[in-house]
């Protein structure tokens, strides 16, 4: 590597860096992106270039590529088993990096041809495309931006708010990464009384009535992540590099080499709530030095709710929401907190919680260091979902959260935080 390539390097910021800098800056370094941006690379077959005359349709279909590329803000970057390009290979395409396939690029989500020229695939990754022989001569005639059905990645999400939205986070991120269309399925039921819409302000498509049936008759690949269906598992690998529709009905991350935690949460920040939302979080004072969640209904004797009764899990995981329901009791929370704030006396808590009870209880212990949202309601409503979201949000806000284990919703204020925060959960740290 030259002195030149590896100032180049240096100079890329760090956070954006990636192996295929390494390969182009040693190919042809005047293509080290110097800021913000994107490679796409372009994996040719060894035949192609082997051949002393290109094929039909070779120069045009990669200089629509070449041009998409430029179009869309991408640095394009050729991948075939060489170390030169053949003497016949025609401008621009001499001008591209070539990368020997032999070389590590690390794990590049795939982006099919007609979709990148399409400009549907996604730009805020690089991506990788992998060019049969038979499929780059088509290319010249790929049909215009704009005329391509973009498979569709169906999310029905299940359950209650806190899983609903992490169900669909994952779906976004996969989306995100493998060019399909994101459609959120949500179905108003006992555990998620409302709409969609009546939470977020979206652009994006929203079915309101669940058709896995429909789908799978439709071809599209069925993921069934709720355990108590028929078929249902919740650790099966979803695959979306392929073509084609998906459906994935979840309560549950789906598992996935396309998806991250970072990823999924930046999705979920980056929806706007709805008015109602915006105007509880504003009442009332933010940040505190310390916010915590009390999830205490669906324990054992607590369970009498139609969101909450047996029949909606697993025996097996039945058990488990009893046992952490009991290491999540008020008090545990009451003991940490007096600790907490013995060393910081002027600390102030934003407080969450299912029972009207507990907040009754805060309120006589912490009096005005207190700080949360007066409701009347404590069910699956719309009113009390505006309450939930609003309360997921101010968890967040603070530096360190009390949260409660085995619980979707403390995951969502964690999720939901603009800053890293510190996190303690019951049962576990206290």
């Amino acid at each position: 590597m030259t002195g030149e390539s590896f100032e180049l390097l240096i100079d890329r910021p760090h956070s954006e860096a990636c192996r295929i800098d390494v390969e182009v800056a040693l190919a042809s370094p005047k293509h080290v992106l110097r800021g913000p941006g994107n490679y796409v690379v372009v994996e040719l077959p060894g035949k192609i270039l082997d051949s002393d005359i290109p094929v039909a349709g070779f120069e045009a279909g990669l200089r629509r590529l070449i041009d998409a590329a430029v179009r869309q803000g991408f640095t394009l970057v050729i991948r075939a088993p060489h170390i030169a390009y053949p003497k016949q290979t025609p401008e621009p395409i001499l001008d591209v990096p070539l990368i020997p396939s032999w070389e590590q690029i690390g794990t590049v989500p795939i982006a099919r041809a007609d979709v990148f020229l399409a400009g549907l695939a996604p730009r805020k990754k690089n991506l990788l495309i992998k060019l049969r022989k038979d499929e780059i001569a088509g290319l010249a005639l790929a049909a215009p931006p704009g005329s391509v059905r973009r498979s569709k990645f169906y999310i029905d999400a299940q359950h209650g708010l806190g899983n609903r939205l992490r169900a669909i986070a994952s779906a976004a991120a996969i989306s995100e990464n493998s060019g399909h269309e994101l459609v959120i399925v949500w179905e108003p039921d006992a555990h998620c009384d409302c709409q969609f819409g009546d939470l977020f302000t979206y652009d994006g498509a929203v079915e309101s009535r669940r058709f896995i049936e429909t789908a799978a008759g439709d071809g599209a690949k069925i993921y069934n992540y709720m355990p108590l269906e028929s078929g249902g598992q919740t650790d099966q690998p979803v695959y979306a590099e392929t073509d084609g529709d998906i459906y994935a009905r979840s309560a549950y991350v789906l598992k996935s080499a396309l998806s991250s935690w970072e990823s999924e949460n930046l999705f979920l920040r980056s929806l706007t709530p709805v008015d109602r939302i915006q105007e509880l979080v504003r009442s009332v004072r933010h940040p505190n030095e310390v916010s915590a969640h009390v999830r205490m209904e669906a324990g054992a004797g607590r369970d009498h709710n139609t969101w909450d009764r047996p029949e909606n899990w697993r025996p097996e995981d039945h058990s488990l929401i009893h046992e952490w329901r009991a290491k999540s009791h008020f008090s545990h929370f009451l003991r940490r907190l007096d600790t907490l704030f013995a060393k910081k006396s002027h600390a102030t808590l934003f407080l969450a919680a299912d029972l009207p009870e507990t907040y009754e209880i805060f309120a006589d212990h912490f009096g005005e260091k207190l700080v949360r949202l007066q409701r009347t309601v404590y069910d699956r409503s719309l009113e009390q979902l505006h309450y939930a979201m609003a309360d997921a949000i101010l968890l967040g806000r603070s530096p360190l959260l009390l949260g409660s284990t085995w619980s979707s919703f403390s995951e969502l204020a964690m999720r939901l935080a603009p800053e890293p925060i510190k996190i303690e959960m019951s049962g576990q740290d206290f």
